[in-house]
């Protein structure tokens, strides 16, 4: 521990204040949302076959609403915390870089709350296939890996909404409930511009089936640089931003 706290102490500090904070119950209270559907399928599965059912509540439900809300919680509050407490300035008086501050806190947040995400994801997905599990393993791996993805690059959106925009968690709601989930969804065309349409090409290229197909898919190759590129623009606004706070 003291190793890592040499080599990373604001990802550790960011550690310690997120697990001490309410907001991981925020996001575990959001992510264990889909689970309400799946017990829901467990009590009637006659209503649709598991893999349709699932691939619904994941794509048109969890990936656009459930996780950018569920990530929002710790990403915006990451630097927002620490200026409403009027803590920043101790925090960039250590004798370490800015972009080092903005991608430590940037893995603090990730680190939190990909594996309370992830696992109400595997969760769900063990209710909907309970008992034939060992066959639809694919469909798993294939949303544990959007939500990893998904969970970096709105992390990085949202931490920078929140050196940037003053209202940062409004800003991060509006974001992901207009342009992800509405506009996304029905103007043609601006859904590839959307991190949803990026993280659920993953998804199903990693499932690779054919009942379950989205058009203009990216490919996970494509869609996990674009996921990169997207996060390091993201954190390189941030620190030149954090370099030019008025922190006094």
């Amino acid at each position: 521990m003291t190793l890592g706290w040499r080599l990373a102490p604001i990802f550790f500090l960011s550690l310690r204040q997120f697990i001490g904070g309410k907001a991981v119950l925020a996001v575990a209270g959001l992510a264990s949302l889909p689970m309400l559907f799946s017990l829901i399928y467990r009590i009637n599965p006659d209503i649709d076959r598991p893999r349709r059912y699932l691939d619904d509540v994941f794509t048109e439900f969890m990936l656009p609403s459930v996780l950018p809300l569920a990530v929002l919680v710790l990403a915006t509050g990451a630097f927002g915390d620490e200026l409403e407490d009027r803590t920043l300035p101790y925090l960039v008086l250590k004798p370490i870089s800015r972009f080092r501050i903005v991608v430590e806190k940037l893995l603090a947040a990730v680190a939190i709350s990909a594996p309370i995400v992830g696992g109400f994801t595997a969760l769900s997905w063990l209710f909907v296939f309970w008992g034939e599990a060992g066959d639809n393993l694919d469909m798993l791996w294939g949303m544990l890996a959007a939500v990893a993805v998904g969970t970096l690059v709105y992390t990085a959106v949202f931490q920078f909404f929140s050196l940037f925009i003053q209202r940062a968690i409004l800003a991060s709601i509006i974001y992901s409930l207009v342009w992800e989930t509405v506009l996304g969804r029905f103007i043609p065309g601006l859904r590839y511009a959307s991190i949803r349409h990026l993280v659920s090409s993953v998804y199903v290229s990693v499932i690779d089936d054919r009942r379950i197909a989205l058009t203009g898919s990216f490919g996970t190759a494509g869609s996990v640089t674009a996921v990169l590129i997207i996060t390091a623009v993201a954190v390189l606004l941030g620190t030149w931003r954090l370099r030019r706070l008025n922190i006094e």
